[in-house]
């Protein structure tokens, strides 16, 4: 795993910011996962509101918090326009990707630091709340290297994209595609695809050594 004192600051900010952004559709269904039960063990009524995870709340309350001061900061401080998707995700991944250095290399280095220690928080309180048992879903950003049919039988390129689980104790486990599970590379394979240049990754991969 890469050691981020060991990188320029602006790349381990946009990493958490992307971490965050990867792991918010799972915070958000772990946001109502207390409400498929009552407190008592029966079933919720039909039509009644469920509850939600109180805790999970708190933590995304926090993060879209932190994230309209950040956009504050871009608006009061630049000619930065929001992008059209201005989604949590959607504005964590434009700001990782063209407005980082904003933050990063800014004027008042105690606001800088800030908000690089603020995301390092962030990318671990999201992570560590949407996968509490700390298996995670890693995407690798890497399109199917298979085939697939079209309607008309006709062999045609793959559309998924390969991840892969993260296991506490256990091995790195098969590289798997979005579209068609049957389509997997060992992490041995993964390895000497790599090495060779046949694999050509879109992102780097988060969590894995790479």
């Amino acid at each position: 795993m890469t050691d981020a004192r060991q990188e320029p600051a602006h790349l381990t900010v946009a990493r958490d910011l992307r971490d965050i952004a990867d792991h918010w559709p799972a915070l958000l269904t772990r946001l109502a996962k207390q409400g498929q039960r009552t407190e008592g063990g029966g079933k919720v009524k039909p039509g009644s509101a469920l509850p939600i995870d109180a805790h999970v709340s708190t933590v995304k309350g926090e993060v879209e918090d932190w994230l309209m001061f950040l956009t504050r900061c871009l608006m009061d401080e630049s000619n930065w326009q929001p992008p059209p998707d201005i989604s949590t995700p959607g504005l964590l991944r434009h700001i990782a990707t063209w407005r980082i250095g904003h933050f990063t290399d800014h004027p008042d280095e105690m606001l800088a630091q800030a908000i690089t220690d603020d995301a390092d928080h962030y990318a671990h309180l999201v992570r560590k709340t949407a996968n509490p048992s700390g298996v995670r879903k890693i995407p690798l950003h890497v399109a199917c290297l298979e085939h697939a049919t079209d309607d008309q039988g006709a062999r045609v390129p793959c559309p998924g994209e390969y991840h892969t689980m993260l296991i506490p104790d256990r091995d790195i486990q098969d590289m798997v595609c979005s579209e068609d599970s049957t389509h997997r590379m060992s992490p041995w394979e993964w390895a000497r695809g790599l090495r060779r240049g046949t694999i050509a990754q879109r992102d780097r991969m988060e969590g894995l050594g790479a």
